[in-house]
């Protein structure tokens, strides 16, 4: 998962976002004549373009940024500099309560969690016909939690455990 999609899956999760269809925008806007509210509204807030609109999952996709203008009457959010955005592509934008930077604080010390168990793909291991048992990657040796016996054919390398 993306840093941007992990980004986006707490707002989500947290009801934060307001996510809406660009009608237009720049290299510096994203433009949707629907947002609604007053001048200033999302003012530092953050945005995140969550979907290019030509489908081939590009740029403006995963970009965006504190937002540091709105203005109302053309439904326009000024955002950092980033591809530019599209009729079409998807966003999704906060309010200045929940500020990037802290959300992103609080996403990090999670990650950082000795508790938290992150998945992992290892493709150290190799294998053979009628053999269940393999030596241990060492990396994969510190996620590993419980053993469970499910058998013992008293067979050196194929135990079927």
């Amino acid at each position: 998962m993306k840093n941007w999609e992990v980004l986006l899956s707490v707002g989500r999760a947290l009801g934060i976002l307001t996510e809406g269809v660009a009608t237009g925008g720049s290299t510096t806007t994203i433009v949707d004549s629907a947002i609604g509210g007053e001048d200033d509204d999302w003012n530092g807030g953050w945005s995140i373009v969550t979907y290019d609109a030509a489908g081939a999952a590009a740029t403006p996709e995963g970009q965006g940024g504190v937002i540091s203008d709105y203005v109302s009457s053309s439904g326009t959010l000024t955002v950092p500099t980033m591809t530019a955005v599209a009729s079409g592509d998807h966003y999704a934008i906060t309010t200045p309560l929940y500020p990037l930077n802290q959300i992103r604080a609080a996403i990090n010390t999670a990650l950082q969690n000795r508790n938290m168990w992150v998945a992992t793909n290892d493709t150290s291991l190799t294998t053979a016909a009628a053999q269940t048992e393999y030596a241990c990657p060492a990396a994969a040796k510190n996620s590993l939690r419980q053993v469970w016996i499910q058998g013992k054919l008293n067979d050196s390398n194929d135990n079927q455990w």
